[in-house]
């Protein structure tokens, strides 16, 4: 009865959220698209079923993983904890949720540049005099950028040219540290909506083949396992736009799995980069170029 539900009968959905809540995953796109609106425009309704989903230990992957896209919708402050706690599970495949509910819940952020600069933030004014100059140098630089974006080299550049690259990337760090603090004074690693969202333009990834760390928990690291996850949530969260991302491994007879990296585009330069004098380990040798959508 549920997989397939008519935009009329909408309103009704809302009244039997609970059990519409543990049905999820048995909804066709369409129906999902129905529910999602409903839940929009009614979210109080929605809010605890939801959380009920999500807090059951008995609840399919499935229908959490969907819920927790609705919760991204509907949710309130107190649900990016909970989003981000989830994202943890590794086999729940979400390692970003949570981070949309935070950046649509963060207070706005207004410049004010008629005379003296300040910044709006929420109900927050903050003085332009009160900011370190570097800090409110960034800011003017990135407003100044198409999108408000700028690699670290252009910002470097721009605001330290007298510096070495790597003095200048130690600057640059500092300097984003304060203007993420003053953005986002709370905010913990958890709640940060990320508004100044520093990203590379290349990455070189080369994970350890296997790993049981004590810092993971009791979960495992495996390369051939587990490299897809890794390579999507490293792109999505520290690739810039039009970035390359190097991923490595000397895993012997590694397979990249292409399925499941679906809209990167991967390039196999194992053998471009293979040492002439050491093709007898090339089973060994694993190097793929990854570029974002």
């Amino acid at each position: 009865m549920l997989a397939s539900i008519d935009s009329g009968d909408a309103a009704h959905l809302s009244i039997q959220a609970e059990l519409v809540s543990r049905r999820l995953s048995d909804l066709t796109p369409d129906a999902l698209v129905v529910v999602t609106s409903e839940a929009h425009l009614r979210p109080e309704r929605w809010r605890w079923p939801l959380r009920q989903i999500l807090s059951d230990a008995s609840t399919r992957p499935s229908d959490m993983r969907i819920a927790a896209e609705l919760l991204e919708v509907v949710g309130g402050r107190s649900d990016v904890s909970i989003l981000r706690h989830l994202a943890r599970r590794k086999t729940l495949r979400i390692p970003d949720a949570g981070r949309p509910l935070a950046k649509r819940l963060a207070p706005k952020v207004y410049v004010e540049d008629l005379g003296r600069m300040s910044l709006r933030i929420g109900d927050q004014l903050v003085a332009g005099t009160s900011i370190r100059k570097k800090v409110l140098s960034l800011l003017t630089y990135l407003l100044t950028r198409p999108q408000f974006s700028a690699s670290r080299e252009q910002v470097i550049d721009a605001l330290w040219p007298e510096m070495e690259p790597e003095a200048g990337a130690n600057s640059l760090n500092q300097t984003s540290y304060f203007l993420r603090h003053i953005l986002e004074p709370t905010a913990t690693d958890d709640t940060a909506a990320n508004l100044l969202d520093s990203k590379a333009d290349l990455i070189w990834l080369d994970p350890p083949t296997f790993s049981n760390s004590k810092k993971m928990g009791r979960a495992t690291f495996d390369v051939q396992r587990d490299h897809a996850d890794l390579i999507r949530m490293t792109a999505r969260r520290f690739l810039a736009p039009g970035g390359v991302l190097l991923f490595a491994t000397n895993r012997r007879g590694f397979k990249l799995d292409h399925g499941e990296l679906g809209g990167l585009t991967v390039k196999d330069l194992s053998r471009a980069t293979l040492p002439f004098d050491c093709t007898r380990g090339a089973n060994r040798h694993h190097v793929f170029r990854v570029e974002g959508p």
